[in-house]
């Protein structure tokens, strides 16, 4: 299936229905149902309601809104890279008709389809339940090459000299979804690897620690706290950020307008370029995040420019990895 951008999210496109409707949903590994906004709004479902009873109700992370529905099975269609349509029968997914504080209100967004490894999830529902994720930033509104491509079991393509593939960790049974961690052993901003112990983002037997990755946030999250090895993920990134910028002679700026999650900003100059990366160095893998998304580049308002990350004040919270 072909990925988009929309803003700073990962959108496809999913065919459903008879007759067939195109609904375009946020691809989301971090969660596990699919659904899509049902009438009053958007889709009239042609779907069979499990005894007319089976009601469900999803609260999205930090805030992100709920959404309520019925569960219904329906055949849906995806499309192949070879341009043919392969339509799978029996999945069931969610029909929402009640959202709140959702947000995309201002986008082709009409649903999110979770991609984790729950008993509800997409991915377990297909027969070979392999998942290949597209790890290339690409520009808004842009899909171009194998890299852009959401892609199931034996329709991923053979990785090639130039992929890496990354071993996830054993995955916990954690507050009913299974996630995807990786193992990360250390963090760069520029050329400066700032050296984290092996054990900063361990995922531990309880749950606790860990990073995992969910393409269905917009933004990494960094433990905010001292760990138990004295080392503050949040802070040092961010400091890292910090002495890039402060030796380039550029102003810090406060209350930057729109962004106020955003911590660290500074006044840009007109022409600037000179965007740090982000560098995570994974167990048998390098992932180079170009300067032009690690950071929130804003041209107007003055030209500015913030560091993205965010931090999360809890020190049993999971760090995480957005796939932006």
């Amino acid at each position: 299936m072909e990925v988009f951008r929309d803003g700073f999210l990962f959108v496809i496109a999913v065919v459903l229905g008879v007759p067939p409707s195109t609904q375009f949903v946020l691809m989301d590994t971090g969660s596990n149902v699919l659904w899509v906004q049902c009438e009053p709004c958007v889709l009239k479902p042609h779907s069979n309601c499990v005894n007319d009873q089976c009601i469900y109700s999803i609260s999205y992370g930090d805030g992100a809104g709920t959404t309520k529905g019925v569960a219904s099975v329906e055949t849906f269609r995806f499309p192949l890279k070879d341009n043919t349509i392969q339509p799978l029968d029996g999945i069931v997914f969610g029909c929402s008709n009640d959202n709140v504080n959702i947000g995309y209100d201002d986008t082709a967004i009409s649903g999110i389809i979770g991609l984790s490894l729950s008993r509800e999830s997409l991915v377990t529902q297909l027969p070979d339940y392999i998942l290949s994720l597209p790890c290339v930033p690409l520009a808004e509104g842009e899909a171009a090459g194998p890299s852009s491509f959401l892609t199931f079991g034996s329709a991923i393509f053979p990785l090639g000299a130039i992929f890496k593939q990354l071993p996830l960790l054993s995955l916990l049974y954690i507050s009913n979804i299974y996630y995807y961690y990786l193992n990360l052993l250390d963090i760069s901003v520029g050329r400066d690897r700032i050296g984290f112990p092996s054990d900063t983002f361990k995922l531990n037997q309880d749950g606790t620690g860990g990073i995992l990755i969910d393409s269905g946030s917009v933004s990494s999250y960094l433990n905010s706290d001292d760990l138990r090895n004295g080392r503050n993920p949040y802070k040092e990134v961010i400091g890292a950020f910090q002495k890039f910028y402060d030796s380039l002679n550029l102003q810090r700026k406060f209350n930057a307008p729109t962004v106020p999650q955003f911590e660290l900003c500074y006044d840009m100059p007109q022409g600037f370029n000179h965007f740090a990366t982000m560098t995570y160095h994974f167990y048998k893998a390098d992932y180079i995040v170009d300067g032009i998304f690690a950071n929130y580049i804003r041209n107007e308002d003055g030209f500015f420019l913030c560091v993205i990350a965010w931090s999360k004040s809890d020190v049993n919270t999971r760090s995480l990895a957005s796939a932006e």
